[in-house]
């Protein structure tokens, strides 16, 4: 009997195998400088397009629903276990040069943007923290980092600029409840969201916190820890809970 398990667990899983493989066939994936390390997930009947020299790492997962789009230039790096979902009707457009790297998760619920050389360090996770209707947009600019572990919640839209850094375990939440008497709990009360701006060149510590519809301005520096409930100047240090002005730079 336990023979008998083995063998159909076995076949089962070379045929779920042998279709991700004839669906990663069917995708727009170049040829040229390809690597693959099976298996490699791809599910959906949306369309993936990868430029030249892609390297899809083992247990890593394209996933991309009806009429979604995948759309990514070349030199894109896809690490073990990581995770990109493309809902219905989504877009992932990405520049040269992307990486995202081991066990982060990306979902896809409206359109995003990717700039060239951007790096999304190891289990990172990067989607809307409430059920949604609309489609909030991330539009992240060229050579910007997110650090391990970060969490950003597209309840709301998110745009990062480029040459941005975001340290290890920061959240960046874009939405709230409303706190009423009646409520059993805080959080369970209305939800509210409003979106957040991280401007070119600034620099978020590690463990950072920013809340809903808070600006950050260019080139500003969040001091680790720092908890933002409001709008940050341009080439301004800011730390604390609640984070204040330390000092114009």
């Amino acid at each position: 009997m336990i023979l008998l398990l083995l063998i159909k667990n076995f076949f089962r899983r070379l045929e779920r195998n042998m279709y991700w493989i004839l669906l990663l066939s069917k995708s727009r994936i170049s040829k040229k400088g390809l690597t693959v390390m099976f298996p490699v997930i791809v599910e959906g009947k949306g369309k993936i397009v990868i430029g030249d020299n892609a390297t899809l790492s083992k247990r890593s997962k394209l996933l991309c629903g009806q009429s979604g789009k995948i759309d990514i230039k070349e030199n894109f790096f896809i690490a073990p276990g990581a995770c990109l979902t493309v809902s219905p009707n989504g877009e992932f457009i990405g520049g040269s040069n992307i990486e995202i790297s081991e066990n982060s998760r990306l979902i896809v619920s409206g359109k995003w943007t990717i700039g060239d050389r951007v790096y999304i360090a190891n289990s990172a996770n990067i989607f809307a923290r409430e059920r949604i209707t609309d489609q909030p947009s991330l539009s992240i600019g060229s050579n910007t980092y997110i650090g391990d572990n970060a969490l950003l919640d597209l309840t709301d839209s998110i745009s990062i600029g480029s040459n941005v850094a975001l340290g290890a375990f920061c959240i960046i939440y874009t939405h709230d409840h409303k706190y009423e008497k009646e409520k059993p709990a805080p959080w369970k009360g209305a939800m509210k969201k409003a979106p957040i701006t991280i401007e070119d060149g600034a620099w978020i510590g590690s463990r950072v916190t920013i809340l809903p519809g808070v600006t950050i301005g260019e080139k500003s520096i969040i001091a680790a820890g720092a908890v933002v409930t409001k709008d940050v100047e341009p080439y301004t240090l800011v730390g604390g809970v609640p984070a204040k002005i330390i000092k114009h730079l």
